[in-house]
């Protein structure tokens, strides 16, 4: 698998053909500055130029946009903060956050290296994106690392196992067929050097053309499919290298695996699907032994697929014949291909891979997808959220969490002397909640400054209890009459975050200080762990603009359920901040956070996604 060397005009001609508007300046911009100076310990300036290249080319064909293009030039630049800030200033914003992103991923990588499992690596790697463009370039990224695996001499066994555990996964969930495909037997021919070079010699085939066979195969089906006035999708692909290695080891011998080439063929329907396996066999000779109608009879995971084996220029060919949904099943439903095969069963990481793969989809298909694409947050588990040390360590914590937990999940002396937070480089309240990949910095005070009210909003229990252990448990004070608020302005009020009130909702005020109101639901419950004396009366009454909220949505997990919810929200043109999701048994419970003006409109996109077919509830959170 030689490195294909290219240039920058096959990159430009890459990103016009996606976009004809695109700014190219900006992007030969983006090279200059990524190629000005090479201060690579391991890449001459040839191999540097390449190996940015390829990465781009790879997004630009994804149609990713030219910010990420233009981050995938300038991956390498971004290891300081002025660095990162110059990137802002000449490439914009969302350029300069996805090199921080991309940046933060190998920092992880590198400082959790053997300290948690590659599976887990996998859903770190997958969370730590606020624009899940990042997790793209990343991939790219590593493709071309591991295309140039030698260059990395002793570290080069520990990238290939990386790579296979961590990065193919999510490649394969992805669809980044290729890349999978590519990155899986380089990573086999490292770690694996005898039996890679005893496959090759029995295949007898470079990979070229192995895939010029598969292109001429899938081109004389769909000849022959269209002269019947048949309207199917075919494509193909040779069996990788690390595929036929696991064949052999079931004990197969080569000549026994029928799918060294195979091609796909995708229907509108099941009485199609029998049309085509008839024109297939009248086309080529049927190998019998080899035939599987798993249409009808499924196989016990629900995977649906007709298998027929045939001969094709004195070799035998797998054909494959499925409809649409049936074909979206297998791809992103509970029949996967990886769920049954190879990987790890994680059922909670499939659903999260799989709505992934569905907005990446959505992303080639709409022009003002880019946003959405930019919000998608991925969790690393179920009611776990992951956060980092300024060392980029990987520290666990319950959802909802906040700084004061992550001071006693690193040691109970921190969390008592717990003054102040840095969340990513800025001072935070010490109940501000946590969200994944966020950098945490304690800053400790000499003197224990534990509080009472720490109790009501930490998470982890043991913060809850060694809070306790150390305050005790104290009677409530005696209640006051609550206090009339005053004169007020959006500057000095802050929207309570545990319970996003927004206008429409009766609210009470929290004074935090003097001068400072934090305003709640009045059925929050965080109120009553409040001193009553605290509590004033607020309303509404100019107290305009935009409010974040979050819409709770349980629904069928089928094929195309993220697609539909996004188009009908953005129909509504309510500005998506992020979203998450869970498997939970046959269904999937995902929340968006979302900008809304007031309760009747949040109310009216509740309406219209409940009438999204598979929906089984919406409600806001």
């Amino acid at each position: 698998m030689k490195k294909k060397k290219t240039n920058l005009k096959e990159l430009i001609n890459e990103v016009k053909s996606k976009n004809s508007d695109a700014n190219i300046a900006l992007i030969k911009k983006a090279f200059e500055k990524a190629t000005a100076k090479n201060t690579s310990k391991i890449r001459n300036m040839e191999e540097l130029k390449t190996h940015l290249l390829n990465s781009a080319i790879t997004i630009a064909k994804l149609n990713l946009g030219e910010e990420a293009v233009n981050a995938t030039l300038l991956h390498e630049t971004g290891n300081t903060q002025e660095e990162i800030e110059k990137i802002k200033h000449d490439f914009g914003k969302a350029t300069a956050q996805l090199v921080e992103e991309i940046t933060k991923i190998t920092e992880i990588e590198e400082n959790n290296r053997g300290k948690i499992s590659n599976e887990v690596l996998s859903r770190v790697i997958l969370s730590t994106g606020k624009d899940i463009r990042s997790v793209f370039i990343k991939l790219a990224t590593t493709q071309q690392n591991i295309e140039d695996i030698d260059l990395w001499k002793e570290k080069g066994e520990k990238m290939a196992e990386i790579t296979a555990q961590a990065y193919v996964p999510i490649c394969h969930k992805l669809g980044l067929k290729e890349m999978e495909w590519n990155m899986r037997d380089l990573a086999f021919k490292k770690l694996e050097p005898e039996e890679y070079a005893k496959i090759k010699k029995n295949i007898g085939q470079k990979r070229e053309k192995r895939e010029r066979e598969v292109n001429e195969l899938v081109e004389e089906l769909t000849n022959e499919l269209q002269k019947q006035k048949m309207k199917v999708y075919v494509y193909g692909r040779p069996k990788s290298f690390y595929s036929i290695y696991k064949k052999l080891k079931t004990g197969k011998q080569i000549e026994e695996i029928h799918d060294l080439l195979a091609a796909r063929i995708i229907c509108d329907s099941i009485k199609e699907c029998y049309e085509a396996l008839s024109v297939v066999h009248s086309l080529f000779k049927p190998v019998s032994k080899d035939f599987k109608d798993y249409i009808a009879s499924p196989k016990k995971n629900n995977y649906k697929s007709i298998h027929t084996a045939m001969e094709w220029r004195k070799k035998i060919v797998e054909i494959q014949i499925r409809t649409w949904e049936m074909h979206a099943e297998a791809e992103l439903g509970i029949a996967a291909h990886w769920k049954y095969k190879e990987f790890q069963k994680d059922q909670y990481f499939d659903q999260k891979l799989g709505w992934a793969r569905q907005l990446a989809d959505w992303q080639q298909k709409e022009k003002n997808a880019i946003d959405v694409m930019k919000s998608l947050k991925l969790d690393i588990g179920e009611n776990k959220i992951f956060v980092l040390t300024p060392q980029k360590k990987v520290v666990v914590l319950p959802e909802g969490s906040t700084p004061i937990d992550f001071a006693f999940a690193i040691h109970s002396e921190i969390g008592y002397k717990c003054k102040l937070a840095k969340v990513n480089g800025k001072i935070v309240p010490l109940n501000q909640i946590l969200e994944n990949a966020d950098t945490i910095e304690i800053i400790t005070s000499p003197k224990d400054q534990a509080k009472s009210q720490w109790i009501s909003f930490v998470r982890l229990d043991k913060a809850i209890t060694k809070l306790k252990q150390k305050l005790g448990i104290k009677e409530k004070q005696e209640k006051k009459k609550h206090k009339i608020v005053g004169k007020k302005s959006r500057k000095n009020i802050r929207i309570a975050n545990c319970c996003k009130p927004i206008p429409g909702d009766p609210i009470q005020g929290y004074k935090t200080t003097k001068r400072k109101i934090s305003v709640h639901k009045k059925e929050c419950k965080n109120l009553s762990t409040i001193e009553t004396g605290k509590l004033v009366e607020i309303s509404w009454e100019g107290l305009g603009g935009e409010f974040q909220a979050e819409i709770y949505i349980r629904a069928e997990d089928r094929p195309e359920i993220l697609r539909n919810l996004l188009d009908e929200t953005a129909k509504e043109k309510i500005k998506i901040y992020s979203t998450s999701a869970k498997a939970k048994a046959n269904a999937i419970e995902c929340i968006f956070k979302i900008g809304i003006k007031n309760a009747n409109q949040l109310e009216k996109l509740i309406n219209r996604l409940e009438k999204v077919p598979g929906t089984h509830s919406v409600k806001r959170r």
